[in-house]
């Protein structure tokens, strides 16, 4: 199975091609597909696996201490969405 993992977008995905699959793991930081979730990729290279984990971000905590970010961070926070949902 050939793999390329890529990121800097901040939206996790997985895209199978005749070749293999490219995946993005999405972020911890600061996800840019919901604001208040955050998504990390577990690559499984001897069973050849790739799962998804998510993980909700306590984005009020964060808004609090970083109150003066840039209003498009802010608003990327403010995106709402739930784990049932979202899988």
């Amino acid at each position: 199975m050939n793999v390329v993992v890529v990121g800097n977008t901040h939206r996790s995905y997985k895209k199978d091609f005749n070749w293999g699959s490219a995946i993005n793991v999405g972020s911890v930081g600061l996800p840019r597909d919901c604001g208040n979730l955050a998504t990390f990729v577990e690559i499984d290279t001897v069973n050849f696996e790739a799962k998804r984990h998510l993980f909700e971000l306590p984005t009020e905590k964060i808004r609090k201490k970083y109150s003066n970010a840039h209003p498009n961070v802010l608003e990327i926070l403010d995106r709402r969405e739930t784990i049932a949902n979202f899988i």
